[in-house]
């Protein structure tokens, strides 16, 4: 089940493997301004892409991790850690440390439990992918024994192969190109583990399994998802069609 904007995510009672969602009264969650910051810092980063990327390759890469960059990073604070194997395109004021892909799991749990011991609310982001997750399932227990304060981001192309090896984390599936969905669910984890109530793991894989092109579909491509969403709320303005060119 994908996580929805307007749906509460609840925290796991007992093991728990996915996410619990449970409706509520419809109210806005997400203030205006935000949903406008969320788009401008997308297209920021889809520009900036374009721009750097001399192959179409490069290019159709940036499409498919903006909405994760931007809706798991967009209220860090400058105390928090984000760490990666790539060097990530976003603007965030976080603590950036780049690795190798072997290295990211472990510097950010330690990095969580560093965070940890100080006690100021702070956390760790790591970017990292199912592979990540398996060959260092040690430290991802290590961070739900001990209630750290992390928040795994997993950026998947496809979804993800089933695995028998499953992680005490509370794993919640996303639609990577949807950043709202991903806003809603990552506000929830990081306060969750600003509070010391442990880590999450966001899945944000795609969920729509149709061949997108251009002319037909955009459900893959999260500035085209959130431009649709914007005019569905009316606030599609002038000024962001300007800068969309």
């Amino acid at each position: 089940m994908a996580a929805h904007p307007d749906e509460p995510i609840l925290e796991a009672q007992g093991k728990a493997h996915g996410p619990l969602l449970v409706s509520t009264q419809h109210q806005p969650l997400i203030s205006d301004d935000k949903l406008k910051q969320l788009y401008m810092n997308m297209l920021r980063i889809r520009q900036d892409g374009n721009a750097r990327s001399s192959s179409r390759r490069r290019k159709q890469n940036w499409k498919f991790q903006e909405a994760p960059l931007v809706g798991t990073t967009i209220d860090l604070r400058a105390e928090d850690s984000l760490i990666s194997s790539s060097n990530l395109a976003n603007n965030t004021v976080a603590q950036r440390a780049v690795l190798g892909a072997d290295s990211v799991v472990a510097l950010a749990t330690g990095a969580a439990l560093l965070h940890r011991v100080q006690a100021k609310g702070n956390l760790a982001i790591a970017f990292v992918d199912a592979k990540d997750i398996a060959r260092n399932h040690q430290f991802l227990r290590i961070a739900h024994v001990r209630s750290l304060p992390i928040i795994y981001v997993q950026v998947e192309r496809a979804l993800p192969k089933p695995t028998r090896r499953r992680t005490e984390i509370i794993s919640i599936p996303v639609d990577r190109a949807d950043v709202v969905a991903i806003y809603r669910v990552a506000s929830e984890a990081i306060d969750k583990a600003r509070r010391g109530a442990g880590p999450t793991l966001i899945q944000c894989v795609p969920f729509s399994l149709k061949k997108i092109t251009s002319s037909n579909h955009h459900s893959q491509d999260p500035i085209r998802y959130m431009e649709s969403f914007l005019r569905k709320k009316n606030l599609w303005s002038h000024e962001q069609q300007n800068r969309r060119r």
